[in-house]
């Protein structure tokens, strides 16, 4: 009980709090948003921040050791932007304490 109760903690542990949905290319939202994650034709994957967009390429800062990256947009499969969950967080945190107290309550039903 006590390796059930360490691996679901551990399962909650690595769950976001964040996730991405898709949009459209010409959406307002890439124009506006914060971070985003672009997946290419040849299926490379760049998350970044969204520096320029225009009708046929966007750019993208993927961090800040690297230059920033220009993505034609004839070149781009899917655009997904990062959206804050507040369904996952209060469900995690909801598990995390769940998966606590059974294993507190395991414990000392076991003395």
């Amino acid at each position: 009980m006590k390796r059930v109760a360490l691996l679901l903690s551990i399962i909650v542990l690595f769950q976001s709090c964040y996730s991405y949905k898709t949009v459209d290319y010409n959406n307002s939202v890439v124009k506006t948003t914060k971070k985003i994650k672009i997946t290419t034709k040849d299926n490379q994957n760049i998350k970044g921040k969204v520096i320029q967009n225009n009708n046929t390429e966007i750019v993208v800062n993927s961090s800040k050791k690297r230059p920033s990256v220009t993505i034609p947009k004839s070149s781009i499969k899917k655009i997904q932007v990062r959206k804050f969950s507040f369904l996952k967080t209060g469900g995690t945190g909801l598990i995390g304490l769940s998966a606590a107290l059974f294993a507190f309550a395991v414990r000392f039903n076991s003395k």
